[in-house]
């Protein structure tokens, strides 16, 4: 994927569920940057989600955040 996307190899990190703790019924798969978005709840991000049957996949730009900083 980073050849596709004409960047680094270490400037892309790809994730998701990794079976264990509570499942769900939705799979997705974050794909960002590991210098500006180290943890789901920090920084922008894509997310792949999934449809419950398999059938759909919608891409999501998605904000980390923890905090409300109003």
């Amino acid at each position: 994927m980073a050849g596709a996307l004409e960047v680094a190899r270490d400037a892309l990190g790809i994730e998701g569920p990794d079976g264990t703790g509570l499942k769900t019924e939705v799979p997705w798969v974050r794909v960002y940057d590991p210098a500006m978005s180290p943890s789901a709840t920090t920084g922008w991000y894509a997310v792949y989600l999934f449809s419950g049957t398999g059938d759909r996949v919608y891409l999501f730009l998605n904000q980390g955040t923890t905090a409300d900083r109003r």
